[in-house]
């Protein structure tokens, strides 16, 4: 996906939105425009556009009007472990509970490259800046918002006040940002989404740096019951790529949602797989 027309939000809602713009206009020469988003300038460096929203991120639902290839979204995590961590995913509604922006059973529209260079390019960051402390990984989908057309991903400093206010944690995702929409290089990649795991996707996580393979949506094992056709159709369909892979944590569905999974995406000629058979180079 060569980006001709990216877009950067932050939010004026909470402290680390307000921090990662500051890093973005310290560190880049953008400039101001005469068009404007929300009632605030929109600022533009090599065609990457900077906007900023009077709503929180997970309501910013009002971002097609900016005709972009890609939305990427600086924001903050919240984790009831209040883990420091530095984490990048696609957003969308897996169940009926909507309480943090979107629709029900909805999803947005995901790019798995981006959110293959946002994985990688955060791990990169992690050790430029020395954030030892800092966990690396890509959440399953959640939250809002959903409705937009636009593909979109959130890059996100977790999990505290502390790290909020942590400048090289800020720094860290305003360089990945910049560096998904500067990025030129096609490398081939195997677009992909994934069944089963945990809300932070360390088996999946493992596949990108070891392999070609490309997340986009992730359905965790904590909605198996929510797993049906309808879902699993948006999250081939919601993927800006041609998905090639459906790839399961065989550990953590039975046989018959794995059954539901393959019988929906041979509709729609995607090949389920293990994820330990990719990583022991036993599918091509």
């Amino acid at each position: 996906m060569k980006l001709k027309k990216p877009v950067i939000l932050t939010t004026k809602q909470n402290v680390c939105g307000i921090n990662i713009r500051k890093a973005l206009l310290d560190n880049w020469d953008f400039v101001e425009t005469e068009e404007t988003f929300d009632g605030t300038p929109v600022y533009e460096f090599r065609g990457i556009r900077f906007v900023y929203s009077e709503k929180d991120v997970i309501n910013a639902d009002h971002c097609d009007i900016l005709n972009a290839d890609l939305l990427l979204y600086g924001s903050r995590h919240k984790s009831e472990a209040n883990k420091p961590s530095l984490l990048t995913h696609v957003t969308g509604n897996l169940s009926q509970d909507n309480s943090h922006g979107g629709n029900p059973f909805e999803l947005a529209y995901a790019c798995t490259r981006a959110i293959r260079e946002s994985y990688l390019g955060l791990k990169k960051e992690k050790y430029l800046f020395d954030l030892d402390e800092f966990d690396v990984t890509v959440e399953a989908t959640h939250h809002g918002p959903t409705s937009m057309k636009t593909p979109l991903l959130f890059v996100e400093v977790g999990s505290t006040e502390v790290e909020y206010n942590n400048e090289k944690a800020v720094l860290a995702v305003a360089r990945t940002l910049m560096n998904i929409c500067l990025n030129q290089d096609e490398i081939e990649i195997i677009p992909s989404i994934c069944f089963g795991g945990g809300h932070y996707a360390t088996r999946f996580n493992e596949l990108m740096e070891l392999t070609p393979v490309a997340i986009g949506h992730i359905l965790p094992k904590y909605h198996k019951n929510n797993l049906t056709a309808e879902i699993i159709g948006q999250m081939i369909d919601k993927t800006y790529e041609k998905v090639k892979w459906a790839i399961i944590d065989r550990s953590s569905l039975n046989a018959e949602l794995i059954q539901k999974i393959k019988d929906e995406c041979s509709t729609r000629d995607v090949e389920v797989v293990k994820a330990r058979d990719i990583k022991y180079g036993k599918v091509v």
